[in-house]
């Protein structure tokens, strides 16, 4: 899933002038040019206090738990391709001292491109492809 872009500093500047200059008020702008009023108000403030009103670096998220047990889970595939996701988690915590569970483990195995295995204990799809 991906969130929404930044406005161009472009187009940020062009508002901030227009305001400035008295071209146009807050309300009057942002009708101009598409953008919330909120966010115009934003604009002015850090353009007043830092002189620049360029988007903001992405502030980050949560960090992954498993992104530095990478070759622990490609070695553990490679050692065992046919391991269900539970024995993937239980030779990681052994290799790494990392504790996960099925779900992350699968989220992982995803975003490194290996080959997920089903549990032979599953009950058979109720999809019927014909």
């Amino acid at each position: 899933m991906e969130g929404m872009k930044a406005y161009s500093t472009d187009l940020r500047e062009r508002v901030i002038e227009s305001v400035e200059s008295d071209e146009c008020n807050i309300p009057q702008a942002a009708r101009r040019y598409k953008v919330s009023e909120p966010s115009l108000e934003r604009w002015l403030a850090r353009h007043r206090k830092t002189g620049s009103c360029a988007p903001l670096p992405h502030g980050g998220g949560i960090p992954r738990k498993l992104a530095t047990a990478e070759a622990a889970i490609r070695a553990a595939v490679k050692a065992q391709p046919d391991a269900i996701l539970q024995e993937l988690c239980e030779a990681l915590e052994k290799e790494t001292g990392i504790k996960s569970d099925p779900n992350m483990m699968h989220r992982e195995l995803v975003r490194l491109k290996l080959p997920l295995k089903k549990s032979r204990f599953m009950p058979a799809s109720e999809i019927h492809r014909g």
